[in-house]
């Protein structure tokens, strides 16, 4: 269920191919980009939401669409760590904390304790607000 892609010029995508979902990990090298990672620059001030928004827009227009029905995103709140109770927050922290020991040895950042805390930080909020089975998901793609 996972897909691995190799495009000439350093550029790899993985697709992974969930029951109700798909997700992308792409790979490449820093050029003149932007998007919802940011823009690569260097400065992390400037890759808030916020920030992107204002650059390139929220959302991908609907002649740019992979798919052929477009749902409008929906304004709003948007759920942060502090709509999570107290015993789901504790609860997902543990079960996403245990990824650790799990990850693919052979990936290039697995020593690095800021992607690492960034991988449990999202799968928290992915357990949190959509289930613990992302807890596993989160664990194969955060490498």
């Amino acid at each position: 269920r996972i897909v691995h892609i190799n495009f000439p010029g350093s550029f790899f995508a993985q697709v992974f191919r969930w029951d109700n979902h798909l997700n992308v990990r792409i790979r490449m090298p820093a050029i003149d980009q932007d998007g919802h990672c940011g823009n690569f620059n260097g400065d992390a001030s400037d890759d808030a939401r916020s920030s992107v928004v204002e650059r390139i827009g929220s959302e991908v227009g609907e002649r740019a669409l992979l798919f052929n029905t477009y749902t409008p995103s929906t304004p709003g709140k948007k759920l942060t760590l502090d709509d999570c109770s107290a015993a789901k927050l504790l609860a997902a922290k543990q079960e996403c904390q245990s990824i650790q020991d799990g990850l693919a040895v052979d990936i290039s950042n697995k020593g690095n304790s800021q992607v690492t805390q960034a991988i449990i930080k999202g799968c928290v909020h992915d357990v949190c607000f959509a289930g613990k089975q992302y807890a596993e998901e989160d664990e194969i793609e955060g490498w």
